[in-house]
């Protein structure tokens, strides 16, 4: 009886622990009226559609869009593979994957272009909002960043966020496996340690596939 009360126990905290663990995958080819995808996902506004198995945004101004059954967790891998067609205005322009609990308080790392002021750079950023303040970095310290070569258009990147109780880290790659950008954050004090995943958009035409995400 000792033992079959043990081996219940376990079993039990094992179960507890697994039902902790939230995975997700989205390849967007599954949808087959417009409306279907809110199944899914949580959208911001009518400017995110499904479009020839991919998930596509017209945003004009930022946008964030959610698994809809995600956890909120503190230990998160999200991916998608992101292709940015055009700008749509002289703005801030950006397509990424985020980690996130609101709109003043989020993780993103995403390809990046610059208004005209700013010669219309492409790069590519790790970013919090902290509070409602913008790109705040009091609170982490950099481990290491490597920068191969800028972003495209027209051409898919598989863009990866991990977050967890130490830190958090974004990833860049091409569809080779080749490395683009990498960025590793170290949390040194209160910070954005928990969210949901998603993805967000601004200002461009932006199409993502491949999503996948796991979160405890």
């Amino acid at each position: 009886m000792k033992k079959l009360s043990v081996s219940l126990f376990m079993l039990t905290v094992i179960t507890l622990l697994c039902a902790e663990d939230f995975s997700f995958m989205d390849d967007f080819s599954k949808y087959t009226t417009e409306g279907s995808v809110t199944a899914n996902w949580m959208l911001a506004s009518d400017k995110w559609k499904v479009v020839n198995g991919a998930f596509t945004s017209l945003c004009e101004g930022k946008e964030f869009t959610v698994v809809k059954n995600a956890p909120a967790g503190t230990d998160i891998k999200a991916e998608a593979v992101i292709t940015i067609k055009k700008g749509l205005a002289d703005q801030w322009k950006i397509a990424g994957v985020i980690i996130f609990q609101n709109p003043s308080n989020y993780w993103h790392v995403a390809l990046v272009e610059g208004p005209k002021q700013f010669k219309e750079a492409h790069f590519i950023e790790l970013s919090q909002n902290y509070n409602g303040q913008w790109n705040y970095n009091k609170n982490v310290n950099t481990i290491d960043e490597k920068s191969i070569s800028e972003w495209k258009f027209n051409t898919p990147y598989r863009v990866r966020l991990v977050m967890n109780t130490a830190g958090i880290t974004g990833t860049v790659k091409a569809m080779d496996g080749s490395l683009v950008w990498e960025k590793q954050l170290q949390f040194t004090a209160d910070a954005v340690k928990s969210g949901k995943p998603g993805v967000d958009s601004s200002y461009v035409d932006s199409e993502f596939r491949e999503f996948r995400t796991k979160v405890k």
